[in-house]
């Protein structure tokens, strides 16, 4: 009996032993190392050469002369997702690559190409004539500009592109009127928009997208020379919005006390992939940050449906919609997404880096050269990177021996990229001994 009851007390015991080990949780395996992301370093630069003039220049169809023009600056990329080739707007064009010259002048003008392989500069495949976007097969024609500016110090000098986006077949190109080049900071007329239905053949204005210096006077208040009273009147800025894009003809009706946006007189466009194009602003010229405004896709020629960016609440970013929005966007520090009022910031573009998983955001920086941020979201915070192309690169181009000086400009876009970004191209300028636009190759850590 009792060796039953032994073996009973036994088989109990056993019983509750396991229970109590089954109920142990088992160890917590070790978390799955999740993969770092890029840490946003460059590891080699290569400056690929000039892209447009006489037959020194790289690429194929590279002899621009037969357009009548060899030297321009800038270099702004939009992909005509339509038509499959690539738009590329320059600014001031001369038909010598010396711009001290003055010889050939043209404001602003287009090439096409469907060369997305950058690695031996770009082949071209015709540019903007008064027939349209003419090939290299085409008998001898002379470039036109996109928009028709009046050449005239101190009433409208130029128009220079600032950046093009495309949506469904139309193409919009953002670009400012300036006032004079010998006055080089608060010297916008407006920031202004001309579109093309038919692939860049033809351009017409988009009255309605103006964002004037001031609407009194003869400065903004934000401008640097404000208090000196340079730059143009209210009256001939009205005016000048006005015009057509032959300059023939006033066909719009804006008031500009209803468009003033000093800080978005310099407009770089590009679509944000969640329904809005966004538009970082610039105002003056070279000088204070960037500021945000977007606009739903189908409302972008609606001016009073823009909203702006005026800063982050709980880290989350807050727009304010229509004309009461953009000046509460201007007059607030806190709307700065990259820089503030104290910066010196030139020409900048946007592109998405898949490979960095980042919004890229490249620009002039004084002193520096030029420079890049990034940001997870397309509003930011931007963090600086440092410079992109270095004034102190040694291998920026030379042009009979002598280096070719005066670094600016710097612009990317997603089709400009290789390796899913990790290899990337970027557009820049120069300006002396030979004023071009080139092309250089960076690969990223």
């Amino acid at each position: 009996m009792k060796k039953l009851l032994s073996i009973l007390i036994y088989l109990i015991v056993s019983v509750m032993l396991m229970a109590v080990v089954g109920c142990t949780p088992a160890p917590t395996p070790p978390p799955t190392p999740q993969p770092s992301l890029p840490a946003g370093k460059i590891a080699t630069r290569e400056n690929i050469g000039f892209i447009t003039g006489p037959d020194y220049f790289v690429g194929e169809n590279k002899d621009t002369t037969k357009f009548g023009f060899a030297g321009t600056d800038l270099g702004f990329p939009l992909w005509d997702s339509t038509r499959e080739r690539m738009l590329v707007f320059f600014g001031d064009t001369f038909s010598e690559h010396k711009v001290e010259t003055g010889k050939g002048w043209v404001s602003n003008i287009v090439g096409a190409t469907t060369d997305l392989d950058l690695s031996n500069g770009i082949d071209w495949d015709g540019w903007l004539t008064k027939d349209g976007i003419s090939n290299y097969s085409d008998e001898q024609q002379q470039v036109v500009e996109v928009a028709k500016s009046f050449q005239k110090e101190y009433d409208e000098k130029t128009k220079i592109p600032t950046g093009a986006v495309e949506i469904d077949g139309t193409i919009y190109m953002f670009y400012f009127s300036k006032y004079s080049w010998s006055i080089k900071i608060d010297s916008m007329n407006y920031g202004g928009c001309v579109k093309s239905i038919n692939g860049g053949n033809t351009w017409q204005r988009v009255y309605d997208l103006t964002w004037v210096n001031h609407a009194t006077g003869t400065n903004s208040k934000y401008g640097l020379e404000a208090k000196k009273g340079e730059g143009n009147s209210a009256e001939n800025i009205q005016e000048l919005v006005n015009k057509d894009n032959t300059l023939d003809v006033n066909g719009g009706n804006i008031n500009i006390a209803d468009h003033e946006g000093y800080f978005f007189t310099q407009i770089f466009p590009i679509d944000g992939k969640d329904g809005y194009i966004y538009i970082f602003g610039e105002g003056g010229y070279r000088t204070h940050g960037i500021k945000l405004g977007r606009v739903k896709k189908e409302n972008i020629e609606i001016f009073d449906e823009y909203e702006y960016f005026c800063g982050n609440v709980n880290g989350e970013p807050t727009w304010q919609k229509g004309i009461a929005g953009l000046r509460a966007c201007c007059d607030s520090d806190k709307a700065f997404i990259l820089g503030d009022k104290e910066s010196v910031i030139g020409e900048h573009s946007v592109a998405y880096n898949p490979y960095l998983q980042k919004w890229m955001l490249t620009y002039l920086e004084g002193g520096v050269g030029v420079s890049w941020a990034y940001s997870k979201n397309i509003w930011g915070p931007y963090i600086k990177k440092g410079a992109l192309i270095p004034y102190t690169w040694e291998d920026l181009p030379k042009w009979e021996e002598k280096p070719v000086t005066t670094l600016y400009g710097g612009f990317i876009h997603e089709k400009w990229m290789e390796q899913n970004g990790k290899v990337m191209y970027c557009a820049y300028s120069q300006y002396f001994p030979i004023y071009n636009s080139s092309i250089m190759k960076i690969t990223f850590m």
